[in-house]
C-alpha cells in the first residue's frame, strides 16, 4: 500500500503488453528498488510480481540471490548465472528474479546482455525483474521514478566502475 501509484501503473501495463504479444521481440525487464528500510519489501514485490506474471502462464519463477555470488570470482559468478538462467528458461520457468543485482560481481554482470538486449536476448519471452537497494536508510516518500530511476542509474554506476582500476578483474570502465 505504500507504493506509488506510478509504480503499479507501470509494471501493470508493461507486463500485461507482454503476457498479450502474439510474438514476443525482447523479454520484459523491470527493475525494482528500495532503501535499506525497504528491503524485505522489495524481496517480496519482486517475488510476488514474477510470480504472477508466471502463474499467467502456468510456469514457475527461478531466484538467483546476488549476495550469494557476492564472494566469487566475476566469471564463476557469470558462469552460475547464465547455467542457472539458461537451465531455468529452458526447463520453461516464464520469470526470473535476481535479487540484490548490486552485489553480483561487477564482470559477472555482463552476462545480462545476453538475457536483456532488446534485439538479440536469448529468450524474448520471458520477464527478468532485477532488485537493488541503495545505500540510503529511507527514500522520500513523494520522490518522482525519474528521481529514483537516476539514483538507480547513477548508484550502480559507482558501485561497478572504479577510476582507481578501470581495467581490473572484478571491475568495468565506463565503457
Amino acid at each position: 500500500p505504500g507504493q506509488s501509484p506510478d509504480l503499479w501503473l507501470r509494471s501493470r501495463k508493461f507486463l500485461q503488453k507482454h503476457l498479450n504479444a502474439s510474438r514476443h521481440t525482447q523479454p520484459a525487464i523491470i527493475i525494482f528498488t528500495a532503501a535499506r528500510k525497504g528491503e524485505r519489501t522489495l524481496r517480496c514485490l519482486s517475488t510476488h510480481v514474477a510470480d504472477s506474471y508466471s502463474a499467467a502462464l502456468r510456469a514457475s519463477t527461478a531466484h538467483i540471490d546476488g549476495e550469494d555470488k557476492s564472494g566469487l570470482q566475476s566469471d564463476q559468478a557469470k558462469l552460475e548465472v547464465d547455467s542457472e538462467l539458461s537451465s531455468a528458461f529452458q526447463a520453461g520457468d516464464r520469470a526470473a528474479v535476481i535479487h540484490r543485482f548490486e552485489l553480483l560481481p561487477a564482470g559477472a554482470t555482463l552476462i545480462f546482455y545476453k538475457y536483456c538486449d532488446h534485439e538479440s536476448a536469448a529468450f524474448k519471452d520471458v520477464a527478468l525483474l532485477l532488485t537493488v537497494l541503495l545505500e540510503e536508510e529511507m527514500l522520500e516518500t513523494h520522490i518522482r521514478l525519474q528521481q529514483v530511476e537516476e539514483r538507480v542509474r547513477d548508484f550502480l554506476w559507482a558501485k561497478f566502475t572504479s577510476a582507481s582500476a578501470p581495467s581490473s578483474y572484478d571491475h568495468m570502465d565506463s565503457d
